[in-house]
């Protein structure tokens, strides 16, 4: 039995995550053989939230935020972000698809077809201790170096 609430969407009229403004987040787990990106959200000290992103095709962000808002893009966002893909994916994009991260560190961007958090108790540590060491790809960084 799971100790997370069911996956809900946030979106309110905004088109925003807003009840997680000002949070931490960082990446907890990104399953690319499922197009997934779940990050970790740290809205308190004790008051914590997955958020989802499925059917992911675009990811821009770093893996650790701080003082983050979620929002949908808007057409400038949109029309910006198509300007950096391949010209043949550009039209896939769609503004009702696309996230826009606000954070101490800068404007980010994630590209997925659908979105929405789950409120936990508290993050699996153990799992985020096993993380740090491992590659986030082939290859690549571990989290801790990135």
């Amino acid at each position: 039995m799971s100790n997370k609430e069911p996956l809900k969407g946030l979106m309110d009229d905004a088109g925003s995550f807003s009840e997680l403004d000002g949070a931490d987040v960082s990446w907890f787990k990104f399953l690319a053989s499922h197009a997934r990106l779940l990050l970790l959200a740290s809205v308190s000290a004790r008051k914590f939230a997955e958020i989802h992103f499925s059917f992911v095709r675009y990811v821009d962000c770093p893996t650790t935020m701080h003082n983050t808002k979620i929002r949908k893009g808007n057409e400038l966002h949109t029309e910006h972000l198509r300007q950096l893909l391949p010209a043949d994916e550009r039209d896939l994009l769609k503004q009702s698809a696309l996230f826009r991260i606000t954070s101490d560190e800068g404007e980010w961007f994630v590209w997925a077809e659908q979105a929405g958090l789950s409120w936990i108790p508290e993050p699996d540590k153990e799992y985020l201790t096993y993380l740090e060491g491992k590659a986030l790809w082939d290859g690549g960084p571990s989290l801790k170096e990135a």
